[in-house]
């Protein structure tokens, strides 16, 4: 008896479900990948927290950060101190540089691919240039900046985050011990420079969403993802005109420019 074949129909219609079937799953692909990226980004955060303890352990519990036992020390631009925003941004610059006091831990490589977030694409080239503007010789600080950023809390003096005087004074940089911190898993450490993983934000093409998703270390070593809205707001004016970008540095300077330095609580 001979077998009859397909029919054009029959394999039109077996075509069509399986073309179904495929955009269904993509999706769920996509945010496969996405939830691997961001674990693999807490995976790294919590290897760093190791870091920042073995780093604690040998120097009378104190965390590293750029401006202290640094290798390589940025120099300080000119008249920086006349201008807050400039202020602001140069705390930014110094919390993407503390690796380079731990430099051992990496095989002394300054762009070891555990400081880079896995989903970070543009940001790194960003903070190089930003690094540069702003008078900081990146071959001097080995090349480049972390998209890791070690919080304010933990290098500044509380006194530097005073609404009414917001400069920058060497006198604001002090070492910061762990038991220092009153609310440690409350506190963050160190945290993404951008949402990274924020369902359909690409950094670099587009305002950060409000609120966004970020991963954080928080300072007693545990690492999840954070709901900006449930930080506590920063608490430096910015000086901008444009009400959505100062809306915007606000959010990304909520985990910075927190109320109270290591004495109160980020979320």
């Amino acid at each position: 008896m001979l077998r009859r074949g397909f029919s054009i129909v029959e394999l039109l219609v077996v075509a069509g479900v399986s073309m179904i079937l495929i955009a269904l799953a993509l999706p769920m692909l996509s945010s496969s990948r996405a939830a691997a990226r961001r674990n693999g980004c807490l995976r790294q955060l919590s290897s760093h927290a190791v870091v920042l303890q073995a780093y604690a352990n040998d120097n009378s519990g104190y965390w590293p950060y750029a401006l202290e036992h640094a290798r390589q020390t940025p120099p300080i631009p000119d008249d920086i101190s006349n201008d807050a925003t400039l202020s602001q941004m140069w705390y930014g610059i110094v919390g993407g540089l503390w690796h380079m006091a731990v430099l051992d831990a990496y095989n002394e490589n300054p762009i070891h691919e555990s400081l880079i977030c896995p989903a970070d694409t543009e940001m790194l080239l960003e903070l190089e240039l930003l690094a540069a503007q702003s008078g900081v010789d990146v071959r001097r600080i080995g090349g480049t900046t972390s998209t890791y950023i070690l919080s304010t809390a933990m290098f500044l003096d509380p006194v530097a985050l005073d609404p009414a005087a917001p400069a920058w004074e060497e006198r604001f940089f002090r070492g910061t011990r762990l038991d220092e911190v009153v609310f440690p898993s409350a506190k963050a450490s160190l945290h993404e420079i951008q949402p990274y993983h924020d369902t359909g934000y690409v950094p670099g093409t587009g305002p950060r969403p409000i609120p966004a998703m970020y991963n954080v270390l928080a300072a007693d070593s545990s690492a999840e993802s954070r709901r900006s809205d449930t930080f506590m707001d920063a608490v430096i004016m910015f000086p901008f005109d444009n009400d959505r970008a100062r809306e915007q540095q606000l959010e990304a300077s909520k985990l910075d420019l927190t109320p109270h330095g290591v004495r109160g609580r980020d979320w």
